[in-house]
């Protein structure tokens, strides 16, 4: 899995240090869970694989509460009183961020797509807009910070989603992301398509029925620096996971 801040990569002095943190209590049991505060023995299974990766109480996954330590680590990251986008929303996740970010405002995203498995859609509150990531319906440099969490994977063209969130990006601006992807040697195959036979028998990516790419770490992060995007963090670059998410918080 490729996970990454992003950050536009013209310069800007709008970053906050007053970003609203979430108390954590002393937790004496194995995992705490960074978004809702939960002191839990063990996350819940998911998937046929039974993989534990839900916080019992707020329904989160690791990439939910990756976003939520990231902000507690380094609140600067996003601005106190950012316009946030945030595709394909979960939404306690979002009710969440907007606790720990008070003075934000938050526009919901997602194309509503069926899944190939149900045949029925996602469920989201009113305020989330159907909008395609590879055309997203905002003026340049409008929003201030982009959370794009396991959604690449399930889009036609990343080279034009990728180009949308740059584009939509404000100067200093952050891109909360993490996407699926293969570790596979640079140079070779950038994305395997999982429509083309067998894919989804041999790659672990493509095992997932409405994932569309099996895309390369390398590509993948390519492709977002293509847009203008660059990894921030102060001297060290954030392509896996911070340092700071200590196994205890975020789990597997």
């Amino acid at each position: 899995t490729h996970s990454a801040a992003l950050q536009h990569k013209q310069p800007s002095n709008a970053l906050s240090t007053t970003t609203a943190r979430l108390k954590m209590a002393e937790c004496a049991l194995p995992h705490q869970c960074p978004c809702c505060g939960a002191c839990v023995a063990s996350w819940l299974p998911f998937g046929a694989a039974k993989r534990l990766a839900v916080c019992p109480q707020c329904s989160t996954f690791e990439r939910h509460r990756a976003v939520c330590l990231m902000l507690k680590k380094r609140p600067a990251l996003v601005p106190a009183a950012a316009l946030i986008a945030y595709f394909g929303p979960h939404p306690q996740h979002a009710k969440t961020l907007m606790t720990m970010l008070p003075s934000a405002q938050m526009l919901r995203f997602d194309f509503f797509a069926p899944l190939p498995f149900t045949g029925k859609e996602l469920p989201y509150d009113r305020s989330t807009v159907r909008a395609d990531i590879q055309s997203i319906p905002l003026q340049d440099a409008a929003v201030d910070a982009t959370i794009v969490l396991h959604v690449l994977e399930h889009v036609p063209n990343i080279t034009r989603a990728a180009r949308e969130i740059g584009r939509t990006l404000a100067p200093g601006g952050i891109v909360l992301h993490e996407t699926p992807c293969a570790a596979r040697a640079r140079g070779a195959v950038a994305s395997v398509d999982c429509t083309t036979p067998g894919a989804r028998e041999s790659d672990p990516v493509c095992q997932q029925r409405d994932h569309l790419w099996s895309h390369s770490c390398w590509h993948l992060k390519a492709q977002l620096e293509a847009a203008g995007l660059g990894s921030s963090g102060g001297g060290g670059t954030l392509d896996t996971r911070l340092k700071e998410m200590e196994e205890k918080i975020i789990g597997e």
